[in-house]
């Protein structure tokens, strides 16, 4: 009975660093023997900021971001705001949710990857300002007093994400810039 043998010779590995071996100098071979395995390997860690970040927003979207209790009256009477009632929020929060949304697949362009994230990281910042000024500003006005949610530590941690992303991208464009600088 005779077993087949089966040889790795034409592995796609084996033929591109043949390819190499034949086409390069012997600078370049010594070089490309040492980088061999370190050939071009971007992080996409970003991506997963940025998701996450796309999470945070979207459940900030639905749940109540603070509320509001009527002072002076015996019978307390809390009143719970969302962000779906107030279009001064909601209309933010939907933005930054579609910017991520589009964010996420511009990662062949990453100039304009990061271009998109910091406006977005921007609007996120304008959010987070508007719900403490509509908490207390206006609740005050009012005469009502204002409380934060559990759920507004969410708005921070979408713009933790979002930094994240960013620096992400820089470590990128900066890995790609050195090896431009090494063609």
């Amino acid at each position: 009975m005779k077993v087949a043998v089966q040889h790795n010779f034409l592995r796609p590995e084996i033929v591109k660093f043949l390819l190499l071996l034949h086409t390069l100098n012997h600078v370049n071979i010594f070089y490309t023997l040492i980088n061999y395995s370190k050939v071009m390997q971007i992080q996409r860690i970003q991506t997963v900021y940025i998701f996450l970040a796309i999470v945070a927003m979207a459940i900030f979207m639905v749940v109540p971001y603070g509320e509001v209790v009527a002072l002076g009256q015996t019978p307390v009477e809390a009143e719970q705001l969302y962000t779906m009632a107030e279009y001064g929020i909601l209309i933010p929060v939907a933005t930054v949710i579609i910017l991520l949304l589009v964010d996420m697949f511009l990662f062949r362009n990453m100039p304009l990857q990061r271009t998109v994230l910091v406006i977005s990281f921007m609007i996120t910042l304008a959010v987070i300002a508007t719900v403490c000024f509509t908490l207390f500003k206006e609740a005050r006005a009012e005469g009502m007093d204002a409380h934060f949610s559990v759920w507004d530590i969410l708005l921070p941690a979408a713009a933790l994400f979002e930094l994240l992303g960013i620096r992400g991208i820089m470590k990128d464009i900066k890995l790609l810039n050195s090896y431009n600088r090494l063609r």
